[in-house]
């Protein structure tokens, strides 16, 4: 596919270059599907519970601030309500939005995992410039959108790198994991290694960010996928999720940039 960028377009008000230019990658993304993961429909992926929910609650606050978006929250409180998880674990807390999506669709204990508003610089060594600005944009403003609702009581905040951090210190398992942190290699390669040690028998993965905006994501999952996960794309969103067979039971699983071989899934 051949495109012609719109830079040289004088700065205007609603921002049509930007605009043009991010439609223009989004196509050439799409265009090279047959490199990528497959993708399903949302009800076709939700057929395979016993029960998927007719209706799903959606939070009142809906302004995501240049993250994430309808079709994004809508997909998450499918999948959480049609899972019914007794613990969630979100990797990547930011403003909360998605925190409380998941816990207005669910009854279950929540444990989230954001940096501290001042972090320490090896905190952060690894972010890219993307993941900077919005670590800068939530400073004292993480977990507004569920701070004070009745739901929040179930939600446990954690600040901290998440790199540090093994679940499996804090909870018995999780039956449901958001990743949505930080985006290098390193970040999402250690958040997922550590879901998947936690992850329960039957429990989910969701790893958001998987367009070309983030090329170590799409990278990252597609080694996932090629090491014998089944990964799929669910189709309309930038949402990637896994389900854990019933039967598998817990293990480790070690991902690393010279090692990228699954193990005990």
């Amino acid at each position: 596919m051949h495109a012609i960028y719109l830079d040289a377009i004088k700065e205007d008000p609603h921002g049509l270059a930007r605009t043009a230019r991010a439609s223009v990658r989004d196509a050439c993304f799409v265009s090279s599907s047959k490199h990528l993961l497959p993708s399903v429909d949302l009800f076709q992926w939700l057929l395979r519970f016993s029960s998927p929910p007719d209706t799903v609650t959606m939070p009142l606050e809906l302004a995501t601030e240049g993250v994430g978006s309808a079709a994004y929250l809508h997909a998450l409180a499918a999948i959480c309500a049609a899972s019914k998880p007794d613990q969630i674990v979100e990797f990547g807390t930011f403003l909360g939005l998605g925190t409380a999506t998941l816990a207005l669709n669910s009854t279950a204990n929540f444990l989230t995992i954001e940096l501290p508003d001042a972090p320490q610089p090896q905190e952060i060594d690894s972010l890219n410039q993307a993941d900077l600005s919005l670590t800068v944009k939530s400073r004292n403003r993480v977990g507004v959108c569920y701070r004070g609702r009745s739901y929040g009581q179930r939600i446990t905040e954690m600040r901290c790198d998440s790199r540090k951090l093994d679940l499996r210190d804090h909870i018995p398992s999780a039956d449901l994991c958001l990743i949505d942190g930080g985006h290098s290699y390193e970040c999402i390669s250690s958040d997922t290694s550590n879901a998947l040690r936690a992850l329960a028998p039957g429990g989910i993965v969701i790893w958001d960010d998987y367009f070309w905006m983030y090329p170590d994501v799409v990278r990252f999952l597609n080694e996932l996928a090629k090491a014998g996960y089944p990964l799929v794309k669910i189709t309309g969103t930038n949402l990637v999720v896994y389900r854990k067979e019933q039967s598998a039971a817990n293990g480790g699983v070690r991902l690393t940039a010279s090692s990228r071989q699954a193990k005990d899934r």
